[in-house]
């Protein structure tokens, strides 16, 4: 599907998975997002938006499905912050938009991107223990 300028919901269960029974709850809160492509480039090739990452607090994310016109997709990073008995780590979480419906996956450039940073002051409660899992296509 190509992009279509709409948001798409990321939630830390479609990137993180359960490790182990053991680990008691998990606390999962979003740190911050970095698109590694302008906010609204010039010209119209990205739908001309704004607000393309919102952070809803503490752990949900919407991410706009586009991707600037001349680049070759657009790649979000979600950076966690996971706690759990053994202490906080933090996972990060790519997701791709890719340019057109050629099958050429989203290939993560240098920027200039932007980053927005979350402020939930608290994590939510997930259930059991996460591990990383592979990252997403959002179209």
């Amino acid at each position: 599907m190509a992009p279509n300028h709409q948001y798409v919901t990321v939630a830390p269960t479609e990137c993180v998975r359960p490790a182990s029974p053991n680990s008691g709850p998990v606390t999962v809160e979003v740190i911050s997002v970095r698109s590694d492509e302008p906010e609204d480039a010039r010209g119209g090739g990205d739908g001309s938006t704004d607000d393309d990452i919102i952070i809803q607090c503490p752990y949900t994310v919407q991410l706009r499905a586009e991707r600037e016109g001349g680049s070759d997709g657009r790649v979000y990073t979600i950076t966690y912050a996971v706690t759990d008995l053994t202490g906080t780590k933090r996972v990060d979480c790519k997701v791709y938009v890719p340019h057109d419906q050629s099958g050429r996956p989203a290939v993560e450039g240098p920027g200039p991107g932007y980053e927005v940073t979350g402020s939930c002051n608290g994590g939510g409660i997930l259930v059991g223990p996460v591990t990383r899992q592979p990252s997403r296509e959002t179209c």
